[in-house]
């Protein structure tokens, strides 16, 4: 009797798990329903994340971690830039979405330039439609179970890799990919941290005129640190 409930409440739990598992939005079980599948990311809430339901599980939380950081750090530097033009507005010479210039003194050579940017995945699923993709073909399955499908993406005739994982054909990431993915997930984190520590300093008055050149050249160097650690 007891081995009986034990055997129950296992098979109930597991149940359970499964049944919590949402349910896909795409269809994803052939290799051109999952091409047809990507043209309707567009048309989903824009705060489900469609990484999970395109790329194998592995890959999937690499690349949502990379997205993620990439974002929270995009909007730290966004918070340094807005900052710095708040309380140094003269000591900015140029400031784009992308980069801030501004100058540690009035020597000639003592402007600093910081930049971010990111290609970051998810974004560039979301803003593609149904137009954006066209089935072509696919190749029968590599002895490494690899698939290659011939599509048209954006107008360019082009090859996905895909993989079929629980009866899905999914995309994956090459070895040396998902070790570049990771490294700049790190980056995005220390970035975010750096900018985010730096904007707080500005907002709280902690740089003046006095220390401007030394906070200046601080921010500077551990932001080229930053990209040290990328090689």
């Amino acid at each position: 009797m007891k081995k009986s409930m034990k055997f129950l409440l296992t098979a109930l739990v597991i149940f359970t798990i499964g049944s919590c598992k949402p349910k896909s939005p795409y269809d994803t079980s052939t290799p051109e329903k999952m091409i047809y599948s990507l043209g309707q990311v567009s048309a989903q809430p824009k705060e489900l994340n469609p990484i999970p339901y395109f790329y194998v599980e592995k890959d999937a939380v690499a690349i949502t971690d990379f997205d993620e950081s990439g974002f929270k750090a995009l909007d730290a530097f966004e918070s340094f830039k807005n900052a710095m033009y708040q309380h140094f507005p003269t000591k900015v010479t140029n400031m784009t979405k992308t980069k801030i210039e501004f100058n540690k003194d009035e020597s000639v050579f003592s402007t600093v330039s910081l930049s971010l940017s990111a290609s970051l995945i998810r974004p560039q699923l979301q803003d593609r439609t149904p137009e954006d993709y066209e089935y072509i073909s696919v190749t029968d399955p590599t002895e490494d179970g690899v698939y290659k499908i011939k599509c048209r993406m954006v107008n360019t005739e082009t090859e996905l890799e895909v993989k079929k994982e629980n009866n899905q054909y999914l995309m994956f990431l090459k070895d040396k990919d998902y070790i570049q993915i990771q490294k700049m997930a790190k980056f995005f984190v220390k970035a975010d941290a750096l900018f985010t520590r730096a904007a707080a300093e500005l907002n709280d008055k902690k740089v003046t005129l006095d220390n401007f050149e030394e906070m200046s050249s601080s921010w500077d160097n551990e932001y080229m640190n930053l990209f040290q650690e990328l090689n």
